[in-house]
């Protein structure tokens, strides 16, 4: 995956260290350096971003609209003893049509917060 390529690319060798030197004899920790490399690195700047909007879109849902997006998009439920959707509307508790009309609430209602997702990103 291009982020953990990214992420090791970004990564120093070595562990816990004093610090290179730099001009004018200060040290810079081996931990700032890395850190500084991180936020240095458009990729992983633009998926943080991603992670922030979509974090903060779920903050406007109910407990109950995240329990069913955790059931209809994060999992799969899929089985011998039914579809997936139907799966979800029974650990709710709502009908088999519903389902479809929670998860079109749902996205209308996070669609504004979501409009920043940088598609590139994967």
């Amino acid at each position: 995956m291009e982020v953990e390529r990214e992420l090791r690319r970004a990564s120093l060798p070595g562990g816990l260290s004093t610090g290179a030197k730099v001009q004018g004899g200060e040290h810079v920790p081996q931990q700032e350096r890395y850190l500084e490399r991180l936020d240095s690195n458009s990729l992983l700047c633009r998926l943080n971003r991603n992670c922030e909007l979509v974090e903060g879109a779920l903050q406007e849902l109910t407990d109950e609209e995240r329990e069913f997006v955790d059931l209809f998009w994060w999992h799969d439920l899929a089985s011998d003893y039914g579809s997936h959707e139907q799966i979800v509307g029974k650990e709710l508790g709502i009908a088999d049509r519903s389902v479809w009309r929670w998860r079109r609430r749902i996205l209308e209602k996070i669609e504004p917060s979501l409009r920043g997702i940088d598609p590139g990103v994967s």
